[in-house]
């Protein structure tokens, strides 16, 4: 078994859902397989992870109880624990010791300020607003180093917060495992939206374009496909039309299997930092329509087809998209090599 010179705390009680929560279980997964001495876990209650090969303590979210910030800081005392890394900062938790903030909430940035605007009603945008400004403020301006999981990101979160460029490093996200040989395309005019149902993921407006251009959409043979709950899925406008399914909700490590399905992608979304689902699409070689985001233009170049609006999409264009997806600018790992550069970055910090 391999060791640090220094105790580390795996700080993921922030890891609260989504690929956040995923990558915590993925981490943990290849630490049972390749674990190391003098290294401690952190997670949240809610999580349903166990570990046999360390020491690890379950707080509630300390993003709302400063019992948990207390928990967690008396537990780096008490194991004389010497670096802590947080997986995904603000951890919300003044440590006594250094301290490594990873940085992917793409809401911090104030750029994006507008676009809650956008999108939220008045009542919600002030609530939502008001717990961004609180994360922005508990970003932790002294850590020792910050891990990113793209140059992009990278770059506007130095500008946002003006972090030392010195201390600012990138870890990409891992991406999914994809069939090296056999057919992947699928002629069937099967349109998939993955995505769970939150503001920002634009599945409000996918689903009144359905409504609006619902006797072109069937003309053309096109059916969709959304990934929600079903209580989710049947308020939505488009839920009761014939050319509209519900497949429900997916684990991530089943994405790979289910996309591979349907010939078209959607992914609406109007921010992300890094979305593992456009790096399955990637990798698969699917037709995607996506927003005009950074993002997707640095990760799929000219290899898509993008819209700013769903209303400035002519329906007739969705069969004659030709070409398949393909990333252009992204070094792809896979969670293991993830997990070793993790340990190797912190292994070679000097605390």
């Amino acid at each position: 078994m391999k060791s640090f010179v220094k105790n580390i705390l795996i700080n993921f009680t922030t890891n609260t859902s989504g690929g956040g929560y995923y990558h915590a279980i993925k981490f943990v997964s290849a630490f049972e397989s390749d674990p190391r001495k003098g290294v401690y876990f952190a997670f949240n209650e809610d999580h349903d992870i166990e570990l046999s090969q360390a020491r690890y303590i379950k707080t509630k979210s300390p993003a709302r109880y400063f019992s948990a910030r207390k928990e967690l800081r008396k537990f780096v005392l008490e194991n004389n624990i010497t670096l802590v890394y947080t997986s995904a900062g603000p951890s919300y938790v003044k440590f006594h010791v250094p301290e490594i903030v990873g940085l992917s909430n793409a809401w911090l940035l104030k750029s994006n300020d507008i676009l809650a605007w956008k999108i939220f009603s008045l009542s919600t945008y002030v609530r939502f607003m008001i717990t961004v400004m609180y994360q922005r403020s508990m970003v932790n301006r002294n850590a020792l180093r910050y891990v990113f999981q793209s140059d992009q990101s990278k770059r506007a979160f130095i500008e946002m917060f003006r972090l030392d460029v010195s201390k600012c490093h990138v870890i990409e996200n891992a991406a999914p495992v994809v069939p090296k040989d056999g057919n992947l395309y699928r002629a069937n005019r099967k349109v998939i939206i993955p995505g769970s149902y939150y503001p920002h993921k634009g599945i409000d407006e996918v689903s009144h374009w359905i409504c609006e251009q619902y006797t072109e959409l069937k003309s053309l043979g096109l059916s969709f496909y959304f990934t929600l709950p079903e209580k989710v899925f049947k308020n939505l406008s488009c839920a009761d039309l014939d050319i509209v399914n519900n497949i429900g909700r997916y684990l991530p490590e089943d994405e790979t299997g289910i996309i591979i399905n349907y010939e078209i992608v959607m992914l609406p979304s109007y921010i992300e930092t890094v979305s593992a689902t456009a790096l399955c699409c990637g990798l698969l070689g699917k037709k995607v329509v996506c927003r005009n985001t950074d993002f997707n233009r640095t990760l799929f170049g000219s290899s898509v087809y993008y819209f700013d609006s769903l209303i400035n999409i002519k329906t007739e264009e969705f069969l004659k998209i030709n070409s398949l997806a393909r990333i252009q600018s992204y070094r792809l790992i896979d969670y293991e090599e993830r997990y070793r550069l993790i340990f190797k970055f912190l292994d070679n910090v000097d605390s």
